[in-house]
């Protein structure tokens, strides 16, 4: 079950996940976005945010592995070979950092682009939000391993709080009731994995709540 939550709420998709609760569960007063451009909209985030960084992780991490190969035991018919062990974890910080700076110079990318290309306020300042606490996680990530998946996770939590504090919607209820649960078992999952230590999944928390909460107010 925790590897199950830990996948289903991966931090990548999480952007796709709060666009579309907020373009088919809330009122247009809170998602401003024509019915026809939903979907279609939805389909390039998706792609922008999930596909393109998880590609770019997948070619970096699989190269770094085959550029370091690992030891296979020798067998009586052949002599001693390497062959690359595929994993597709990030275990060393050294991989998480170069894969986040990625996954943010596309973030930063899809931002601009969205902001020129398609003139919505609205998910240029949910891109924004999301990026910017995405570049935070990566410098911290350069001194200290914390919990992208808190980030994420809290990070829409902010955005929801964020966006009813300043539009006293009240369909924001039952999203912000739902998120705050799913922070809950964010945390224990990575806790219950051993992903992160205590500190690091409540770092992660504090950072993608205020960072999101903070920037809606300041760009609503």
């Amino acid at each position: 079950m925790a590897y199950f939550i830990s996948l289903v709420l991966h931090p990548l998709l999480l952007p796709s996940i709060l666009l579309a609760v907020l373009f088919y569960f809330t009122s247009p007063t809170v998602a401003p976005v024509s019915h026809s451009l939903k979907l279609p909209f939805l389909g390039i985030i998706f792609i922008m945010t999930f596909v393109f960084p998880m590609c770019t992780a997948a070619i970096w991490l699989l190269s770094r592995q085959i550029q370091t190969p690992q030891p296979k035991y020798q067998t009586e018919d052949e002599s001693l070979e390497t062959y690359p062990e595929v994993n597709l974890h990030m275990q060393n910080r050294q991989d998480r950092r170069w894969v986040f700076v990625f996954t943010s110079l596309i973030y930063v990318i899809a931002t601009v682009l969205f902001e020129i290309k398609a003139q919505n306020p609205f998910i240029t300042l949910v891109l924004a939000s999301v990026t910017l606490s995405l570049l935070l996680l990566t410098l911290i990530t350069f001194f200290w391993k914390i919990s992208a998946h808190s980030v994420g996770m809290s990070g829409i939590l902010g955005i929801l709080l964020g966006f009813n504090y300043r539009l006293g919607e009240s369909a924001l209820f039952y999203p912000i009731l739902i998120a705050t649960i799913l922070v809950g078992l964010v945390m224990t999952a990575r806790l219950y994995l051993d992903a992160h230590s205590p500190a690091q999944v409540a770092a992660g928390f504090f950072m993608g709540f205020v960072v999101n909460f903070i920037t809606v107010l300041v760009l609503l």
